[in-house]
């Protein structure tokens, strides 16, 4: 007794009770069809058919039947539908600088090479995302952050630095260096606790013997950079986020004397699951998008550097 048995159940029922007409919708033979009724009837100890002058009607048995029956094959076909859709569903997670800096792009430019992806994107902090793959709740997750839980597999796919970042109205010039002296004495605007961000930049402060107290954290890197634009104090943000607004002259860079904050972006997914086609197509998508960075960095470099270097005859 299965799903087929119950289509062509259906069907006769459709064709009037017609096993000729049902036949040759089917393209079965008429006793083939036959078959398969009496199967049914013999598998359930019942009769679905009253057989009168040659003809066929539903039984009491046969009309009930007929309603369990057509509810099956309609949550089989919803399901056959849904299944085969999810298959390129993937739920990601994104850090919050990834999630606002590089996520975006990349969904962008994925969909444009799997038009047929369903990326279901969750921006949260690193730690709430390692919790959420422990938990089966997302699939795979891109943060900013050393993973320390030994059930979670990681792959470094992108280089990244913190930079220092000052108001242009604060009395430091761009590119100013200081000593670690210098930098204990400053007010700090730093991202929470917990945060990859935060944790590499206590990390390497306290390398340095350097303690840093912040005035002010928060969980939005746009919240740092607006107080710090409004000279409440320096912070830490990534280089892909600062760039941009130190070439532009909105806020300036401070350099720390023999001291550099540089980090590792990873691709997590729980050690047990089983990514789909298009979660391992969208992983290996974020690895080679940030080597094609790396590689037009590098040639922006050489060619910034020749153009320094020139000499005009």
């Amino acid at each position: 007794m299965n799903i087929r048995h119950m289509r062509i159940f259906i069907t006769l029922c459709q064709c009037g009770n017609n096993v000729t007409k049902a036949a040759k919708l089917l393209y079965m033979s008429q006793p083939s069809v036959t078959i398969v009724i009496k199967e049914i009837e013999k598998y359930y100890g019942i009769q679905l058919f009253d057989r009168i002058s040659r003809r066929l009607y539903l039984t009491s048995c046969g009309k009930e039947f007929l309603s369990y029956a057509e509810r099956l094959v309609s949550i089989y076909d919803d399901m056959e539908m849904n299944i085969k859709n999810t298959s390129n569903r993937v739920s990601v997670g994104a850090s919050l600088t990834i999630g606002s800096l590089l996520m975006p792009n990349y969904v962008k430019e994925f969909y444009k090479e799997k038009p047929e992806a369903d990326l279901r994107v969750t921006v949260e902090p690193s730690p709430m995302l390692e919790k959420k793959i422990l938990k089966n709740d997302i699939d795979m997750a891109l943060v900013e952050r050393p993973i320390h839980e030994k059930n979670i597999i990681f792959e470094e796919f992108a280089d990244d630095s913190l930079l220092l970042i000052s108001s242009p109205n604060n009395h430091f010039e761009n590119g100013a260096t200081l000593s670690a002296e210098e930098l204990k004495k400053q007010r700090f605007i730093l991202r929470e606790k917990g945060s990859g961000t935060r944790e590499l930049f206590d990390s390497v402060t306290a390398e340095n013997g350097i303690l840093i107290e912040p005035v002010w954290e928060a969980m939005s890197t746009n919240s740092l950079i607006n107080a710090v634009m409004n000279g409440l104090g320096i912070s830490a943000i990534s280089e892909r986020i600062a760039r941009p607004y130190i070439n532009n002259g909105i806020l300036y860079e401070i350099k720390v004397q023999d001291v550099e904050f540089k980090r590792k972006f990873y691709l997590i997914h729980h050690k047990d699951k089983n990514l789909s086609t298009t979660a391992k197509a969208f992983w290996e998508f974020c690895r080679q998008r940030e080597k094609t960075f790396l590689v037009n960095k590098t040639i922006s470099n050489i060619i910034n550097c020749t153009k320094k270097n020139s000499v005009k005859y």
